[in-house]
């Protein structure tokens, strides 16, 4: 799947990655429930080959291709509410060998998911 065909959502204290040619789900992680407020907010960031979110007070960093949480950090001391979030420099766009990191971790996710008997 190329990076550039996903849309990403953070609804209900989870984030979604979702297929812009049909509006499939790709994968969908849920994020920790404090319990503590933000109202399952989810605000997010996409970056080269990680997504950041934030919800509940928490900042998650997520495997762009498979959605798995690499770090998680429980922000002690800032409070809840809603997070603006953002890097320097950015780019929009991957290079060839980052797409094809992702393809790879994708199908290792799908091999793994589904091994064959």
């Amino acid at each position: 799947m190329n990076p550039a065909n996903l849309i990403f959502l953070g609804v209900k204290q989870s984030v979604s990655a979702l297929s812009r040619n049909d509006g499939s789900i790709i994968w969908t992680t849920q994020l920790k429930n404090s319990g503590l407020g933000g109202g399952g907010f989810v605000t997010l960031h996409v970056d080269g080959l990680q997504v950041f979110a934030h919800s509940s007070g928490e900042l998650y960093c997520l495997e762009l291709s498979t959605g798995r949480i690499l770090w998680n950090n429980p922000l002690k001391g800032l409070g809840y509410g809603i997070a603006t979030l953002a890097t320097q420099d950015a780019k929009a766009n991957l290079t060839a060998a980052q797409a094809q990191l992702i393809a790879a971790q994708q199908a290792a996710a799908t091999s793994a998911a589904h091994p064959s008997h």
